[in-house]
Protein backbone atom coordinates (compact mmCIF):
# COMPACT_ATOMS: atom_id res chain seq x y z
CA UNK A 1 0.00 0.00 0.00
CA UNK A 2 1.63 3.10 -1.01
CA UNK A 3 0.90 6.87 0.95
CA UNK A 4 -0.58 9.26 -0.61
CA UNK A 5 1.72 12.15 -2.16
CA UNK A 6 1.56 14.78 -0.20
CA UNK A 7 0.22 18.40 -1.39
CA UNK A 8 2.45 21.18 -1.07
CA UNK A 9 0.86 24.90 -0.67
CA UNK A 10 3.34 27.92 -0.77
CA UNK A 11 2.50 31.54 0.80
CA UNK A 12 4.12 34.08 -0.92
CA UNK A 13 4.34 37.57 0.96
CA UNK A 14 5.83 40.11 -0.82
CA UNK A 15 7.19 43.37 0.58
CA UNK A 16 8.90 46.40 -1.12
CA UNK A 17 10.54 49.01 0.98
CA UNK A 18 11.41 52.35 -0.52
CA UNK A 19 12.80 55.64 1.36
CA UNK A 20 9.18 56.87 1.15
CA UNK A 21 6.99 53.75 1.86
CA UNK A 22 7.33 49.87 2.99
CA UNK A 23 4.14 48.76 0.69
CA UNK A 24 3.04 45.04 1.16
CA UNK A 25 1.44 42.87 -2.30
CA UNK A 26 -2.48 42.45 -1.50
CA UNK A 27 -5.60 41.44 -3.67
CA UNK A 28 -9.01 41.29 -2.49
CA UNK A 29 -11.44 38.87 -1.33
CA UNK A 30 -14.40 37.49 -3.48
CA UNK A 31 -16.70 40.62 -1.28
CA UNK A 32 -14.34 42.95 -2.44
CA UNK A 33 -14.49 44.34 0.92
CA UNK A 34 -10.85 42.90 2.68
CA UNK A 35 -7.23 43.42 1.66
CA UNK A 36 -5.81 39.71 2.16
CA UNK A 37 -2.54 38.54 0.99
CA UNK A 38 -2.24 36.73 -2.88
CA UNK A 39 -1.93 33.28 -2.60
CA UNK A 40 0.83 31.86 -5.06
CA UNK A 41 0.02 28.35 -6.84
CA UNK A 42 3.14 26.74 -7.86
CA UNK A 43 4.30 23.07 -8.01
CA UNK A 44 7.43 22.30 -6.62
CA UNK A 45 9.40 19.63 -9.19
CA UNK A 46 11.59 16.68 -7.44
CA UNK A 47 14.74 18.28 -8.89
CA UNK A 48 13.92 21.89 -7.48
CA UNK A 49 14.47 24.43 -4.35
CA UNK A 50 11.47 26.31 -3.14
CA UNK A 51 12.96 29.25 -4.28
CA UNK A 52 13.54 27.94 -7.90
CA UNK A 53 9.73 26.98 -8.17
CA UNK A 54 8.69 30.65 -7.41
CA UNK A 55 10.81 32.40 -9.94
CA UNK A 56 9.63 29.81 -12.37
CA UNK A 57 5.63 30.15 -11.48
CA UNK A 58 6.34 34.13 -11.96
CA UNK A 59 8.31 34.45 -14.69
CA UNK A 60 11.59 36.33 -15.32
CA UNK A 61 10.20 39.55 -16.08
CA UNK A 62 9.42 39.80 -12.56
CA UNK A 63 11.75 37.32 -10.68
CA UNK A 64 14.50 40.06 -11.95
CA UNK A 65 12.38 42.76 -9.28
CA UNK A 66 12.54 39.39 -6.98
CA UNK A 67 15.69 40.70 -4.91
CA UNK A 68 15.72 38.08 -1.64
CA UNK A 69 13.21 34.65 -0.95
CA UNK A 70 13.42 33.90 2.60
CA UNK A 71 11.38 30.66 3.97
CA UNK A 72 9.96 31.63 7.17
CA UNK A 73 7.96 28.80 8.01
CA UNK A 74 6.43 24.93 7.01
CA UNK A 75 3.78 23.46 9.01
CA UNK A 76 2.36 19.45 7.78
CA UNK A 77 -0.74 18.86 8.68
CA UNK A 78 -2.94 15.76 6.67
CA UNK A 79 -0.85 15.31 4.35
CA UNK A 80 -0.84 18.67 3.18
CA UNK A 81 2.65 20.65 3.16
CA UNK A 82 2.32 24.72 3.87
CA UNK A 83 5.39 26.51 3.56
CA UNK A 84 5.48 30.32 3.76
CA UNK A 85 7.82 32.20 2.66
CA UNK A 86 8.83 36.26 2.33
CA UNK A 87 10.11 38.06 -0.88
CA UNK A 88 11.77 41.48 -1.06
CA UNK A 89 11.20 43.12 -3.93
CA UNK A 90 13.23 46.03 -5.51
CA UNK A 91 10.88 48.41 -7.60
CA UNK A 92 7.40 47.71 -6.80
CA UNK A 93 6.09 49.65 -9.55
CA UNK A 94 7.43 46.85 -12.10
CA UNK A 95 6.18 44.23 -10.19
CA UNK A 96 2.57 43.60 -11.08
CA UNK A 97 0.50 40.14 -10.71
CA UNK A 98 -2.96 40.14 -11.87
CA UNK A 99 -6.33 41.76 -9.22
CA UNK A 100 -3.52 43.11 -7.12
CA UNK A 101 -1.73 46.24 -5.75
CA UNK A 102 0.96 47.40 -3.29
CA UNK A 103 -0.69 48.63 -0.10
CA UNK A 104 1.27 50.61 2.89
CA UNK A 105 2.69 47.90 5.43
CA UNK A 106 1.42 49.92 8.24
CA UNK A 107 -2.37 50.67 7.12
CA UNK A 108 -2.12 46.85 7.18
CA UNK A 109 -0.35 45.70 10.15
CA UNK A 110 -0.66 49.04 12.24
CA UNK A 111 0.78 46.92 15.24
CA UNK A 112 4.04 46.83 13.38
CA UNK A 113 4.09 50.94 12.83
CA UNK A 114 6.60 51.86 16.10
CA UNK A 115 7.93 55.21 14.41
CA UNK A 116 6.62 57.60 16.39
CA UNK A 117 5.14 55.61 19.51
CA UNK A 118 3.67 52.10 20.77
CA UNK A 119 0.90 52.21 18.97
CA UNK A 120 -2.60 51.95 20.66
CA UNK A 121 -3.47 48.70 18.56
CA UNK A 122 -1.22 47.10 20.41
CA UNK A 123 -2.56 47.08 23.59
CA UNK A 124 -6.03 47.60 23.49
CA UNK A 125 -7.00 45.58 20.33
CA UNK A 126 -4.10 42.82 19.84
CA UNK A 127 -2.58 41.74 22.98
CA UNK A 128 -6.52 41.06 25.09
CA UNK A 129 -6.75 39.04 21.68
CA UNK A 130 -3.72 37.13 21.59
CA UNK A 131 -3.89 36.67 25.42
CA UNK A 132 -7.48 35.08 25.27
CA UNK A 133 -6.55 32.70 22.83
CA UNK A 134 -3.35 31.75 24.72
CA UNK A 135 -5.71 31.29 27.67
CA UNK A 136 -7.43 28.32 25.66
CA UNK A 137 -4.21 26.80 25.07
CA UNK A 138 -4.48 24.24 27.64
CA UNK A 139 -0.75 22.65 28.48
CA UNK A 140 0.88 25.98 26.62
CA UNK A 141 -0.72 28.59 28.35
CA UNK A 142 2.54 29.36 30.13
CA UNK A 143 4.91 29.29 27.39
CA UNK A 144 2.36 31.24 24.74
CA UNK A 145 1.46 34.64 27.49
CA UNK A 146 5.55 34.32 27.66
CA UNK A 147 5.99 34.63 24.08
CA UNK A 148 3.69 37.06 23.35
CA UNK A 149 4.84 39.60 26.02
CA UNK A 150 7.97 39.09 24.79
CA UNK A 151 7.05 39.67 20.87
CA UNK A 152 4.13 42.15 21.07
CA UNK A 153 6.57 44.48 23.81
CA UNK A 154 4.21 44.07 26.87
CA UNK A 155 5.32 44.23 30.51
CA UNK A 156 8.13 46.68 29.52
CA UNK A 157 9.53 44.37 26.88
CA UNK A 158 11.47 46.37 23.88
CA UNK A 159 9.56 46.07 20.54
CA UNK A 160 11.81 44.35 18.04
CA UNK A 161 11.27 44.76 15.06
CA UNK A 162 13.66 41.81 14.03
CA UNK A 163 10.91 39.59 15.91
CA UNK A 164 8.26 40.00 12.30
CA UNK A 165 8.61 36.66 11.29
CA UNK A 166 8.14 35.76 15.19
CA UNK A 167 4.88 37.88 15.42
CA UNK A 168 3.86 36.28 11.67
CA UNK A 169 3.02 32.85 13.55
CA UNK A 170 1.01 34.29 16.34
Amino acid sequence: MTNPPHIIDVRLSLVSCTPQATRVLTTLDASNRIRKLPELACEIRPDETVEQAIRRALGPNLCQHLTHIEQIETRSENQKLTIHVLGLVSDYSQFRLAATDWWPLFELFPWEDWRKAAPTAVSQILLPSLYRWAQQQSGRRKRHKTAIALLFADNNQPWACENLAARYVY
